[in-house]
């Protein structure tokens, strides 16, 4: 079960520091293509995870990182969004093969549910004009406001 595999990971790093993706993918008996969209999976929750390339590399929690259980995890976002058919490999990789519904016009239309407002504004501007959130208004203002800020910086 892929909770079960993140919440195995998650303690690894958290124990051990350093780990190779090639041991996760031997300890969880996956591939080591698996650990890689796990370990995607663990950053967009917000687990700030590190990569070290080279010799002695692999993946590690970024250094002070410390989860408080005290904290509030959860923002329970639910995301509406038209996305440009070219990326349509990138949300079936993400969320699954029936993750989206084509639109009349071609667009395709995620409603996901996301648990981190930060790591989902980040996630969206990915995409730069190829996605337009329908919903929420407060998440659609905030990737408009983030873009408008990237603009800026270039004029």
């Amino acid at each position: 079960m892929r909770l079960d595999r993140l919440l195995g990971i998650l303690t690894v790093l958290l124990q051990n520091g350093r780990v190779t993706a090639p041991s996760l993918a031997e300890k969880f008996e996956v591939s080591r293509r698996t650990i890689g969209r796990d370990i995607d999976a663990l950053c967009l929750a917000g687990i700030p995870i590190v990569t070290h390339q080279g010799g002695g590399g692999g993946v590690s929690i970024a250094e002070g990182f410390k989860l408080d259980f005290n904290a509030h995890f959860y923002d329970n976002i639910n995301l509406v969004a038209l996305f440009d058919p070219s990326v349509k490999y990138q949300l079936i990789e993400t969320y699954g093969l029936h993750c989206y519904t084509e639109t009349e016009d071609g667009l395709l239309r995620l409603e996901i549910g996301y648990t981190n407002r930060d790591h989902l504004i980040c996630w969206l501007l990915g995409f730069g004009g190829k996605v337009k959130v329908l919903e929420p208004e407060d998440i659609a203002r905030a990737v408009r406001e983030a873009a408008e800020k990237i603009i800026a910086q270039y004029k």
